[in-house]
Order: C-alpha cells, then structure tokens, then sequence
C-alpha cells in the first residue's frame, strides 16, 4: 500500500519517509503510530489462517445456513478453538491480543463463506468489547474466557420497536430490588437471541435524567422471566437467530451491571464505533469480495456471441467499478481499524468507513447479479445470497443516513475550531 502519515502529518520526503519506518525513535519523538498501508508478518498469518478456515469449515455450510436459517455452534466452537474470537481480547482473558486490522482481514475472510458465521465474529468482539470497557476485574475473569473459546454466546439489547436509530428512547426498564434490580422491557432484532446464554440488555434507572439515567446489564437468558420470540424469517443474514426477547420482573444481581449507573448508552455508544461499525464495514467488504470473485471467474467462463462476456466493453466496465469500490473500501476500512487500534479519534473515519463499504458492497453485489443474469436469481448460485446479505450493512449498527449526519457534526466541529478537515 502507499500511504504513510505518522500522526497527522504526512511524510512526502523519502528520506524522511525511511527514516520513519526505521527507527522508532522518531515516531516517539512526535508521539504518534505511524499508519503504513502494508501488512505485517502476523497479519499476514491470521488472513492465511481464517481463509484457510473458511473454506475448510465455513463456505461448505453457508447455502444450508441460508436455507434453514439454523445457526452452526459447532462452527462458532470451531472458531473459539482457532482463536478466531480472541484476536483482539488480552491474552489474559483467553485471546490473542492482535490488533484491530488483523481482526478486519478475519471478518473480511469469515464473510466471504457466511455472512451469518461472520456477523457472529462481529458481533462476539463487540460484547468482549464492552466487557474490556465497562466490565469490573472480575465480570472479565468470569464472562470473557468462555465467550472468547466459543462455548458461550452474548447477545446484544439494545434496539427496541421504538428504539432504533434514536437509541435514547429506549423503554426497558430497571428497578431497585434489594441489592439488585427487576428488569422490565422489550428488545428486538437481537442477533443471536434465539441460542444465546447471555444478553449486554441497555435499560433505564431513571426515566427522568434521560440519556444520563441509562445504563447496561449483564443477563443470564435462561433467567426467569425472560422470555424469546420466534426468530424473524429474514431476508438476509439469515441463521443468526434474530428475535424478539421479553424481559418480565426479571431478577438481575447488582454485581451484572456494567460500569457505574447512569453510564451505559454513552459507553454504548461509543463502543459502536469499534468493532460494532469497524466490523459492519468488514463484512460488507468480505462479502462485496465474494461476490466480485464468483461473478468475474463467471464472466469469464460464460460464452455469448462465440466469446467469453467478460471481452465485453459494457462488462469490463462493470469489472473495473467494481474492483475500484472493493479497493476504495478496504483501504477506508483498514485506516479506520488502525486509528482505532492506537486509540486515535475515529469517530468519522469508521462512519465513513461504514457508509462507503456498505454502499459499495450494494454496487457489487448488484452488478454481480447482472452480470450472471438470469443465474443470479437461481438458489444455486451463491450470488442472490450475497445480494440478499448486503443490504443490511447500510441499516444497522447506525443507519445510513444517521452515520452521514455523524460525519457532517464531526466536520463542522472541526470548522468551529479553526482545524483543518483533512
């Protein structure tokens, strides 16, 4: 890759440039990570190690995922044992404490078999995440090493039928009980709910402080009083147990809450921009990647006219804007993961991240069903699966619409201040 900035500065001297990338005395001196668009050895090994992975334990079950809609935690087990759902936990928690583009390259290689297996991945980092944050010594010591193995799954609550992009609004409810709390409340589109062992639930102490009186809990799912719906006949990113829990007078211990009252949706919040968002833009990429893959090596296999339709003009066109989406992408993606792996802002960067990668995977998965033509709308063929699955990368973990709006208050605030905006 090409691009080298230590900090906010940008090395356009290439003496200066190799003296950067060789001695480390001068990154401290300016007390920035420099951000080099190339991967190391041990990235390297954990892509090689996760697409080797895949297609041994992932790609083979992925159209029956999508058919029965039946999550796999046989594979979810399988990936605990590789360390696939550690690479970015503390090797004291039960990870490998890699960094945060090496766990990108992995959700990339996860999603290019299943989307469902890949949302998994996603999905277990954020709430390992959450623990990292918000999580007393010992909440990590008992919760983190089972989850990071692949023998226990937490789900997420925290979007409600009146809840969504408004996160603030929502209605669950808790409320003293001794020294613990009776929860009261509904979530719904909980990925994972329907095998789940635990749910991070964000509920509300005091309606009237607001956003100031929310906080997040710990909650066994086999807890009395909890209670799961069906699992929604999705779309897409089917298999991932997706429903609707009920929450009636359930007991919840004082020690299950996460991080002091009152400070749950920001640190929520906030969380989203790791590997929430990070994750959500990965995937799109894995699965904008698979759908280039399968249509390009069609494309150029399919004959009309006595030659293969990938020598058409009309279809090099749609190849090449589909390469330039998929590059564009990742190279946003990674930025975005080095800047939050060295605790930098990056609040814009992964939203735009975010926003583009999932356009993008939009575009791509729509030329591929083009490009296929009538095959693209046959089940045998992966390509409608991938199609199926893109669409839900520009609505959740933030819309859209909302993540724009993110990206517009950051560059005006930015204005307010007299910086520069890029």
């Amino acid at each position: 890759m090409f691009f080298h900035y230590v900090g906010k500065f940008e090395i356009k001297s290439p003496i200066l440039l190799r003296t950067a990338l060789r001695r480390k005395s001068l990154l401290r001196f300016l007390g920035k990570t420099a951000m080099q668009w190339q991967f190391n050895d041990s990235q390297l090994e954990i892509q090689a190690m996760v697409r080797e992975f895949t297609r041994r334990e992932v790609t083979p079950h992925a159209e029956e995922i999508d058919a029965t809609s039946k999550f796999r935690l046989d594979i979810f087990k399988k990936m605990g044992d590789s360390g696939i759902l550690g690479i970015v936990v503390p090797e004291a928690y039960g990870g490998i404490n890699a960094d945060y583009v090496s766990w990108c390259l992995a959700v990339e290689e996860i999603n290019k078999g299943s989307a469902a297996i890949g949302n998994a991945l996603t999905l277990t980092t954020s709430m390992c995440n959450y623990l990292l944050l918000m999580g007393s010594e010992k909440q990590k010591q008992n919760y983190l090493a089972p989850i990071v193995a692949g023998e226990k799954f937490c789900a997420f609550g925290l979007t409600e039928p009146q809840a969504g992009s408004d996160a603030k609004a929502v209605k669950s409810r808790v409320e003293p009980d001794g020294d613990g709390y009776r929860l009261n409340g509904q979530k719904t589109f909980t990925s994972g709910a329907k095998f789940a062992d635990y749910i991070v639930v964000v509920a509300t102490e005091n309606p009237s402080l607001g956003t100031k009186g929310i906080s997040a809990f710990l909650v066994d799912m086999k807890s009395p009083g909890v209670e799961i719906g069906d699992a929604f006949d999705m779309m897409g990113m089917r298999g991932m147990g997706t429903c609707e829990v009920f929450f009636s007078d359930v007991r919840v211990e004082g020690k299950d809450r996460l991080g002091p009252s009152g400070g749950g949706l920001r640190a929520i919040l906030g969380g989203l921009d790791g590997p929430g968002r990070l994750g959500a833009a990965a995937q799109a990429v894995g699965t904008a990647i698979a759908a280039f893959d399968y249509s390009v090596k069609y494309a150029h296999e399919r004959k009309q006219f006595g030659e293969a339709i990938a020598t058409f003009q009309a279809m090099q066109q749609k190849i090449a804007s589909m390469s330039i989406d998929i590059q564009a992408a990742r190279l946003m993606v990674y930025k975005a993961a080095e800047l939050t792996q060295n605790k930098m802002p990056h609040t814009r960067e992964v939203s735009e991240a975010k926003v583009f990668a999932s356009d993008a995977c939009m575009r791509v998965t729509t030329e591929a069903m083009q490009i296929l033509g009538g095959y693209a709308y046959v089940k045998e063929y992966p390509i409608e699966r991938f199609f199926r699955d893109a669409k839900i990368h520009q609505i959740w973990d933030g819309t859209n619409e909302i993540q724009r709006m993110l990206i517009a208050r950051n560059v005006s605030e930015l204005v307010t201040r007299g910086q520069d905006l890029f």
